[in-house]
């Protein structure tokens, strides 16, 4: 049978298959929404890993891809960036200096290649990256250099 051509199919039939399929697509919705739907849950790369150990004891920590898992090196590196710019009074203007700088060829130098997905100090080293990798590198330096480690959520003005 095929829903583009239900013709051959009794008017009973074709609505116990749209019940069925609606019913699904709820139960699919319901299962993917959770319990905890609109919960925002913010990871440090220390948190991350504890998180990851907890629910697969096997892996080790050093095989860990940790997202925003910036060396001290980088932060102390954004935070000098960001000294040299008195000038510079919002976390806004600072976090748009530093990601203006990411890609200065006179600061971090990093160029974007779309297929090299990798660890910060990892792009840091090959001086490319994708976007995830140059993201990565973003928020750990910011959340180091200019929101002092803890996790903000956006905030929207009118």
């Amino acid at each position: 049978m095929s829903f583009l051509h239900a013709e051959g199919v009794s008017g009973r039939r074709i609505s116990g298959v749209i019940t069925t399929t609606t019913l699904l697509t709820l139960l699919m919705a319901a299962g993917c929404a959770g319990t905890q739907w609109g919960q925002r849950i913010a990871y440090s790369p220390e948190s991350f890993v504890e998180a990851t150990r907890a629910q697969a004891p096997e892996m080790l920590a050093e095989d860990l891809v940790v997202p925003f898992g910036v060396t001290p090196e980088m932060v102390v590196r954004a935070k000098a960036l960001l000294e040299r710019m008195p000038l510079l009074h919002t976390n806004i203007d600072r976090a748009s200096r530093l990601m203006k700088a990411l890609t200065d060829e006179d600061e971090f130098g990093l160029t974007y290649d779309s297929v090299a997905t990798s660890p910060p100090a990892i792009t840091m080293e090959r001086g490319y990256g994708n976007c995830l990798a140059l993201t990565s590198i973003f928020i750990g330096s910011a959340t180091g250099a200019i929101l002092s480690n803890r996790p903000q959520a956006p905030r929207i003005t009118r």
